[in-house]
Order: structure tokens, then sequence, then C-alpha cells
């Protein structure tokens, strides 16, 4: 896992992930790091989350659950929407399911 994030560091550049790493460094005095890493990114941006998983994978900042996460349980989340291929047939399968009644009960009409 640690060589995933490093190529996460490496895509946003050691001067942003530092800025970032400043905002977290704040909350964490603030008490606040839980809010900032699941409330304060941008909608749709997982920066937080990501800079905060970055840093703790590497010992440099503290758990914010109430249970403690195994370090290999975080994964870059890089996109927004995750798209299960099973679900994509389903939907495929109602979508021709319904054209074929369509066409039966519009054929069947005229």
């Amino acid at each position: 896992m640690k060589a995933v994030w490093e190529e996460y560091y490496k895509y946003k550049g050691k001067d942003w992930m530092e800025m970032k790493k400043a905002e977290m460094d704040q909350a964490i005095r603030d008490g606040t790091l839980r809010e900032w890493v699941e409330y304060r990114s941008e909608p749709n941006n997982f920066a937080n989350y990501n800079v905060y998983s970055y840093y703790y994978l590497n010992d440099q900042a503290p758990s914010i659950s109430w249970y403690s996460f195994e370090r290999n349980d975080f994964e870059p989340v890089i996109t927004y929407w995750h798209v299960n291929p099973a679900g994509m047939v389903t939907l495929a399968g109602i979508g021709v399911a319904g054209t074929i009644a369509t066409l039966y009960v519009f054929k069947k009409t005229r």
C-alpha cells in the first residue's frame, strides 16, 4: 500500500501535499481532524481523505476512528463512482427487455 500511496504523493506533488499536511496538522491541533477528513473537501473531492490516508499510512497522523484501521485497509479514492460490472449487466438486460416489450406492444397495437 505504501507504494500505491507514494504514487499518489508523486502525482499531487510535494508542495501540494505539504500544504494539505499543514491543513491537516492544524485540524489535529484544533481537535477537528475527523471533520477535516470527512467534510471539508470540496464536493465530490476526496483530497483530504487521500492526504490523511497517505500520512496515516506513514505514521504521521493519528487514527480518527473509534476502532483502529489496519494500515493496508486504505486504498486511494481516485474515481468518484464505483461501477459494479454485474450491476451494469443487470441494467443492460433490463433495458433490452424493456425495449423488446415496448416494440412488441407497439407492433400489437398497430
